[in-house]
This record gives C-alpha cells, structure tokens and sequence, in this order.
C-alpha cells in the first residue's frame, strides 16, 4: 500500500476537500502504478486515458451498465492504454442502488484500487476528471463537452483531448481516432 493510498483512505468524506488536492492524491497513485519502472513510462499524452466512468456507464442504450465501463476499459488496454477511471459520488446508487466506494468499483472493473476513484460525496467529479487529466497530460473519454470548465480547463477545446463514443452493433465507436500509444507501439 502507498503513502498515496493510506492518505486517500484516512480522509473522512465528509470533508470537503478541493478538486485540487483530491486530484493530486488520485495522480500521485496513478503515477505510482503507471510510472514503477521509468524505461517503461508512456511518453506522450495519448498514452495515458482517464475515464469518466459515471458518464461511459450510460454508452450503451443510454442505460447505466457496469459492464460497459469495464469493457471499455479492456478495449483501451488492449490497445496499450494506461487507463484510470473516475465516477462521481452517486454512480454505485445508479447502477446498484447503494454506495460503492474504490475498492468495489475497482474489483468490478478488474483494475487496481489505485487505477480507479470515486470523488467525495456532494462534489462534482467533472474537476477532478479535468485536472487530473491536465496533471498526468491525459486525454478524457467521455461524452461530455465540459463546457462549465472552458475558462479553467481550456484543453477541453483541444481536438483529440475529448474522446466521446457510444456502443454501437456490440462495438466501441469512439469520436476520435486514437493509435496505440508510441511507446508501446
């Protein structure tokens, strides 16, 4: 276990902490896993993905399904994708009519606790998507255009730095081309 993850599992939710700080405590654990060995660190922002989980889990028949998220998460990585995934607060009560933390939603997607996050009850996950993104110089996969955050987050006008999509006949169709990262390629 990380210093990263025994500070992120010691923090009361009650607190209301910065999207900031929070972010930071996601991006320290993410670079932990991500960057062990440094010959075998992505180097460039197409490498490294984060997903918004809350907002992917709806891409299927516009119908929550934790399935879609972890398929999509297959599909990323198969393709030499590091991947991290966020979910806001309230999505285990819309998928599964209870609170789910980290830990859980990291066992139903098959990631390490450290790959996956879920904000603070009562804050928006959309600014901790946004920065942990510009922190680790990832791309989004989302449908939402995160047009609220344009004045704090400019990058989400950048063309490729927003990846949407939508299942379609069974398969991922996403907005944007994305290739294999280059140094996995």
């Amino acid at each position: 276990m990380t210093a990263a993850t025994i500070q992120l599992n010691i923090i009361p939710t009650s607190i209301a902490l910065g999207a900031a700080s929070v972010a930071s405590m996601l991006i320290v654990h993410l670079l932990t896993r991500w960057r062990k060995r440094p010959e075998a660190a992505p180097t460039n922002a197409a490498d490294m993905l984060i997903v918004d989980g809350s907002n992917v889990m709806f891409w299927k028949e516009n119908t929550p399904d934790i399935q879609t998220v972890q398929r999509l998460v297959d599909h990323l990585r198969n393709k030499g994708f590091k991947v991290g995934v966020i979910f806001d607060a309230s999505a285990g009560h819309v998928l599964f009519q209870r609170y789910i933390d980290d830990d859980e939603f990291a066992k139903l997607l098959k990631l390490k606790t450290d790959e996956c996050f879920v904000v603070p009850k009562g804050t928006i996950a959309d600014a901790y998507i946004l920065q942990a993104a510009r922190d680790l110089d990832a791309g989004v996969v989302t449908n939402d255009r995160y047009r609220d955050w344009v004045d704090k987050f400019p990058e989400v006008r950048t063309p490729g730095f927003l990846i949407g999509g939508r299942v379609q006949n069974g398969a991922f169709a996403l907005n944007s081309q994305i290739a294999a990262p280059t140094s996995l390629a």
